[in-house]
């Protein structure tokens, strides 16, 4: 069996050289889809392919920008990333993944196990485990997630995501939904001829969605900007830490950060049981079948300058909004053209009229 990972990054240089030791443990190959990143992330994922590690990068075109994460053009990109690494690599898994997301085995086992076991004619689910923040790491050879000694209650957690089999793509036509949390399948498949569904009992995925202050910081500034000057997804729970920016300032506590993913992705009716979570004494992630720990070479925790990534943001979208404003001209442009052709071609019409009205009067 051939498994294959995938995923769309942009400024993730704190994680993802974690990201890609762990998932090269188990997976074939990593394919990377860099958005443009304006940190260290290119530069750590080369070092990485030079060292001798299973990774693909590729790089997204300048007009990809993260502004269309939840729209419709980039729920057909990540498909067509999936029958890319299907082709390349003649993969029997496609895993999507964000850098984020961290797949392991709730036993300890090495997740390479569980996933050869699953039947490639089934839709499989698996539940997010996500990590709640205490302070920022500091050794920067120490694997990320070991930083995270607490994880939200499993209760909260009801999101989960999917992975994709070339046999369901075939035989079901099977596609990923919005942010990989899903599948669909062809219309024509009536429902119960399709996949029987199965959330997995033991493969996880544990989540980390704030990993630093700075990087909270960032995140809640730049997906608030989003969706104030763009007809973006709104993400309720970013708006909360941004409010608190606003009256607070930059410097907030690390109590309000961890509140932050504590609450990260949960719908307001469920925020009043967010406290509840297990503490975990090994970790977040079961890495027992590991005989050593990941170390980390090239990343730097301290190397984290969220003004730059927020200022590049900005100027993102400002450019955006200028490409909108000449496009908005242009097309006005093209209207009045055509107004005035028409209005030339009824002005003809008008005076041949009256010319065969004269002609028809004498």
């Amino acid at each position: 069996m051939k498994i294959c990972g995938y995923c769309r990054v942009k400024d993730e240089a704190d994680i993802i050289e974690s990201f890609c030791r762990w998932h090269l443990v188990f997976f074939d190959a990593l394919v990377i889809w860099d958005d443009n990143s304006s940190d260290r992330t290119v530069e750590i994922i080369q070092s990485l392919i030079d060292e001798g590690l299973a990774i693909e990068l590729l790089h997204l075109k300048k007009e990809a920008q993260i502004l269309i994460d939840f729209e419709f053009d980039e729920l057909v990109a990540q498909n067509a990333r999936c029958m890319y690494i299907f082709k390349k690599y003649d993969a029997d898994w496609v895993v999507p993944l964000d850098a984020d997301e961290f797949i392991f085995c709730d036993t300890g086992i090495n997740p390479r196990i569980e996933l050869e076991k699953l039947d490639e004619n089934k839709h499989y689910l698996f539940y997010w485990r996500t990590g709640v923040y205490s302070s920022d790491p500091v050794d920067s050879s120490i694997f990320l997630p070991n930083y995270f000694f607490e994880y939200r209650d499993p209760a909260l957690d009801i999101i989960y995501k999917t992975i994709l089999s070339r046999t369901l793509v075939e035989k079901w036509g099977a596609a990923l939904t919005s942010g990989k949390h899903d599948l669909g399948f062809r219309e024509d498949i009536d429902i119960t001829a399709k996949p029987l569904r199965i959330y997995h009992p033991i493969i996880r995925y544990a989540h980390f969605p704030i990993r630093s202050k700075a990087h909270a910081l960032s995140k809640a500034i730049c997906s608030q900007l989003r969706v104030m000057s763009v007809d973006g997804y709104a993400v309720f729970q970013y708006k909360r830490i941004y409010n608190d920016i606003v009256s607070e300032g930059l410097n907030i506590s690390n109590e309000k950060v961890r509140n932050f993913s504590l609450e990260y992705a949960l719908l307001p009716n469920q925020m009043t049981g967010y406290v509840n979570s297990i503490r975990s004494s090994s970790g977040i992630i079961n890495s027992d079948f590991l005989s050593d720990d990941i170390q980390l070479l090239y990343t730097n925790y301290n190397d984290n300058n969220f003004l730059r990534t927020i200022l590049l943001f900005i100027e993102v979208l400002i450019n955006k909004m200028k490409d909108d404003k000449k496009k908005v001209i242009t097309e006005t442009s093209g209207m009045l053209h055509e107004m005035n052709t028409l209005v030339e071609d009824l002005n003809r019409v008008n005076l041949e009229l009256r010319e065969q009205l004269d002609s028809s009067n004498k």
